[in-house]
């Protein structure tokens, strides 16, 4: 499945990012585009298991992190 170019920038950036993970206004910041489409975006691949979404001191943070490899948890 071919990744369209919105999807990888934003893979490639979690990925660089590794545990400490990005929050979404940063995401916003880097790569320019609107926060809801940003937000269909990390929706889509955090359904696909491709990414999670994790809290830190009560602020929502989006990190990559895979099934094999990822030390990071979903947190509610």
């Amino acid at each position: 499945m071919q990744q369209d170019p919105p999807r990888k920038a934003i893979l490639l950036m979690l990925r660089q990012a590794e545990e400490r993970g990005i929050d979404q206004s940063e995401l916003q910041g880097r790569t320019g585009y609107s926060k809801s489409r940003l937000s269909e975006i990390l929706t889509s691949l955090e359904r696909e298991g491709r990414i999670v979404r994790q809290t830190t001191g009560g602020v929502k943070r989006r990190g990559y992190g895979s099934k094999a490899s990822s030390p990071m948890q979903r947190s509610q």
